[in-house]
């Protein structure tokens, strides 16, 4: 089977209206593409399974779904995965576009495999406190514009290296406790920056804000960079609003592979 294709011996579809497996209309081996713009019958909301060879699920596909289904991750691990559970193996999360709301669990990944969790095809508004924490697997490269708040450590020891959140409102403290993100971008919506925002966020280089400069350094806690005031877990961060010279819209920031990015 090719790596690129999931088998239909491998797919379980279940139903969670009636509870019922559905049948979708789907190729012996198909796509990722292909499962993911299935056609759903009116009135059903479905989880699709893909497995590993050990049984459990690589990738999971919700469809017409706003949140996951009660108990869902009951079994999944905090802060590391454990033998049993289902989930152990899962790399992949694909939500559906209309997905508006996570569950409040911290560590829902915690050391997990999961790489992929397409947040910006949704319509998510807020990131729980510490949701994606030690997730140190996840790639992400931005949030959805519907994104308006972000709880503290939601990215705890995350290692992506960029990220951009256009429309983002309120960022909470300790963000990036412990990650290796090198460039963040926020848009223009942006009214609050918590006080410890980016504690310990060493790792930092720059910050791009899409505010004017005097804006910017009228917020609260701009003096110290939102990183608080120990010497050692200060961000060294460069911070560049959009009136600066070398100021990078959104398009030219995500634009730029900032895991390999040297001045």
């Amino acid at each position: 089977m090719n790596e690129n294709n999931l088998s239909t011996k491998l797919l379980t579809v279940q139903n969670t209206v009636s509870g019922m497996k559905s049948d979708l209309d789907l190729p012996e081996e198909a796509t990722l593409q292909q499962v993911e713009t299935a056609v759903v019958p009116e009135g059903e909301r479905l989880i699709i399974s893909e497995y590993s060879q050990d049984g459990n699920v690589k990738t999971l596909i919700l469809k017409n779904m706003t949140t996951f289904p009660a108990n869902l991750f009951e079994f999944t691990w905090s802060i590391s995965p454990q033998p049993g559970d289902p989930f152990i193996d899962l790399e992949s999360i694909v939500l559906s576009s209309n997905f508006t709301t996570l569950p409040s669990k911290f560590a829902c990944f915690g050391n997990a495999k999961l790489k992929s969790f397409n947040i910006e095809d949704t319509q998510i508004q807020v990131i729980p406190q510490g949701f994606f924490h030690t997730a140190k697997n996840l790639v992400l490269k931005k949030l959805s514009n519907s994104t308006i708040e972000i709880k503290d450590s939601a990215f705890g020891y995350c290692t992506f290296p960029q990220l951009s959140m256009p429309g983002i409102q309120i960022i909470g403290e300790y963000l990036f406790d412990g990650a290796s993100i090198k460039a963040l971008w926020i848009g223009s919506s942006v009214t609050e920056i918590k006080q410890n925002a980016f504690y310990y966020g060493v790792s930092l280089q720059k910050i791009y804000i899409d505010l004017p400069r005097a804006a910017v350094e009228a917020m609260s806690y701009y003096d110290a960079k939102w990183s608080g005031t120990t010497a050692n877990t200060q961000t060294n961060a460069q911070i560049i609003c959009n009136d600066d010279e070398d100021w990078l819209t959104q398009e030219e920031f995500d634009a730029i592979d900032w895991a390999t990015y040297t001045e």
